[in-house]
């Protein structure tokens, strides 16, 4: 269980109370947690997938990916009902599963590709593998990108993303 706050009485008073029902042990500040790692500083955190995102490319068999500079390729007709049909098409969802985690929890940039990805579950094509096996790719070659929260003092949230 992970329990935060900017309050340290709180934290205490939370884990007294469950330490009246619950056997638990403190283990400190958290440097992964479900997949993330997490790094704590005074004034910001930080979140990365890389330790998931090598995990699961070997999991999955995918060592020899390209590495792509963008999630998916423009100009591809993904709805091409010439394409093959996958034989197993179990390997095409859970690559999909992996990658919608990985989209909900410390990969927005990946989200909408995915999302698309995620429409051809139930026939996917050769052409819907070769372009989440690509999204596998950019996030290897990415895999050092981190989603950081910090208190810089601006009570704002800015997002920058390429529309193109």
């Amino acid at each position: 269980m992970l329990i935060a706050s900017s309050n340290e009485d709180e934290i205490q008073e939370v884990k007294t109370y469950l330490l009246k029902y619950y056997e638990m042990k403190d283990m400190g500040m958290v440097n992964k947690f479900l997949g993330l790692n997490i790094e704590q500083k005074s004034n910001c955190i930080t979140l990365s997938l890389e330790d998931y995102i090598e995990k699961k490319v070997e999991e999955l068999g995918l060592e020899d990916l390209h590495k792509p500079y963008t999630p998916l390729q423009n100009k591809v007709d993904y709805f091409d009902e010439s394409s093959p049909k996958l034989d197993n098409i179990t390997k095409y969802q859970s690559l999909i599963g992996t990658l919608l985690f990985v989209s909900n929890t410390g990969r927005p940039d990946v989200a909408y590709a995915v999302s698309f990805l995620s429409r051809f579950l139930k026939d996917p094509r050769v052409i819907h593998y070769k372009a989440a096996k690509r999204i596998m790719g950019y996030l290897l070659a990415t895999k050092d990108y981190k989603l950081k929260y910090s208190d810089d003092g601006i009570k704002c949230f800015k997002i920058y993303t390429d529309a193109s």
